[in-house]
């Protein structure tokens, strides 16, 4: 029976700068921020140890708006290692890495095709004879909007057909609606494999054909997390096997601590605790996350409604061993009725408390559509995500205030 098997890998945004971190110590720092470099040579030494048929790369290999050298660099070095394997590799570029978007221009070696602009195809021949057709395009901007999958067709003249695509699956909205497409577009395409990019999330969208996100090479941020690696592919005449590799040195996680009722900072700091020593014996590196549920309270102390005294208490704590846990952000979840009605502050409360994301985007419009702020993407494309740690951070700061004036 003929077969293939290939690494799939998306979204390694390498050199990008890492965000929701404070306060973190130089020895994990200089471990994050090398962790993507580090997960990229894991892949390559993956492809290199398993000889692999090919790899593909669905987009967004490096961020262009960050001009980083280092990143392309450490790509072009990637690529010639997997040249001295006779490694074949198929790139296509996506709104982060867009053709043109960037000054540097190193030359990658001949086993490396980058799709164009335009939906091409390209067909290859393996070491053991099986034909692959690969169908794929690059962004040629940061924004494409166009339902490019209407575009991909399969010319029937290969043992496999493989469709690479960078966009959005349905009407997601964590990551830009940037071309996309449907399940049934892609079946209509009648590729036995459809390699995605864009969404940092692992997720297989269809297992007929399968249509795969393998996620970001690493979590990039609070909300990218769990394991983060790639796929190691076998694709054979009736079915398809998928391998999830695990690259990342450095993971985010998020975990949460239900209180019934509070009687100070020692009962607060306690449980804490016991939920670090857990997640530090798995051996993982982590970026933590904590929601302190306080819902079910019938009385709380106000005074302990302050997590950035918490947190740097907590902080303070950890000790420079590797692999660490690293407390970067508490989340409070607070009682229902906590204020008093008729004060401001409820009143205040209450408008937060029912404000939609899209009212909110309505209300900060005039900033972000500023031309000054406008330059800088992390203000000019808020997710939704963010807009409502926003508002729950408000919510608590509320809380807080009517704490200090009870």
């Amino acid at each position: 029976m003929k077969s293939i098997r290939f690494l799939h890998a998306a979204d390694l945004h390498l050199g990008a700068k890492f965000r929701d971190f404070q306060n973190l110590p130089k020895k994990y720092s200089d471990l994050l921020n090398k962790s993507g470099y580090v997960a990229f040579r894991k892949l390559i030494d993956k492809a290199i140890e398993e000889q692999v048929d090919f790899v593909i790369f669905a987009g967004d290999i490096y961020n262009v708006e960050d001009k980083n050298l280092k990143a392309q660099v450490e790509f072009q070095k990637g690529m010639k290692r997997l040249y001295e394997h006779s490694i074949p590799v198929y790139v296509i570029h996506g709104n982060h890495d867009f053709l043109g978007g960037t000054k540097f221009n190193l030359a990658l070696p001949k086993n490396v095709h980058v799709f164009s602009k335009q939906v091409e195809h390209k067909q290859l021949t393996t070491k053991s004879g099986e034909t692959v057709e690969m169908v794929g395009f690059s962004y040629s901007q940061n924004h494409i909007s166009e339902k490019m999958v209407d575009q991909y067709f399969k010319l029937g003249i290969a043992d496999f057909s493989i469709g690479i695509l960078h966009g959005n699956f349905g009407s997601r909205t964590e990551h830009g609606n940037y071309a996309p497409f449907t399940i049934g577009d892609l079946r209509a395409k009648d590729f036995q494999y459809w390699a995605l990019g864009h969404i940092h999330k692992r997720d297989i969208v269809s297992t007929a054909p399968h249509a795969v996100y393998p996620g970001s090479l690493v979590g990039r941020n609070r909300k990218e997390t769990g394991e983060k690696g790639f796929y190691l592919v076998t694709l054979d005449e009736t079915e398809c096997h998928l391998d999830f590799i695990e690259a990342a040195e450095v993971k985010w996680l998020e975990t949460e601590i239900i209180f019934e009722e509070v009687t100070g900072f020692d009962r607060l700091i306690t449980e804490i605790q016991k939920k670090l020593k857990e997640i530090k014996d798995t051996g993982s590196s982590v970026l933590l996350e904590i929601r302190l549920d306080f819902s079910a309270c019938a009385n709380i102390d106000h005074s302990i409604l302050k997590e950035e005294e918490i947190l740097d208490a907590l902080q303070n704590e950890e000790d420079d061993d590797i692999p660490f846990v690293w407390i970067h952000r508490l989340e409070l979840i607070l009682p229902q009725g906590i204020l008093e009605s008729g004060h401001i502050l409820k009143d205040l409360y209450e408008v937060a408390d029912t404000m939609t994301i899209k009212e909110l985007r309505e209300i900060i419009s005039p900033l972000t559509s500023h031309v000054d702020v406008n330059k800088n993407a992390i203000f000019s494309d808020l997710e939704d995500d963010l807009l409502q740690d926003l508002i729950e951070d408000a919510k608590v700061e509320l809380v807080r205030q009517w704490g200090t004036i009870k």
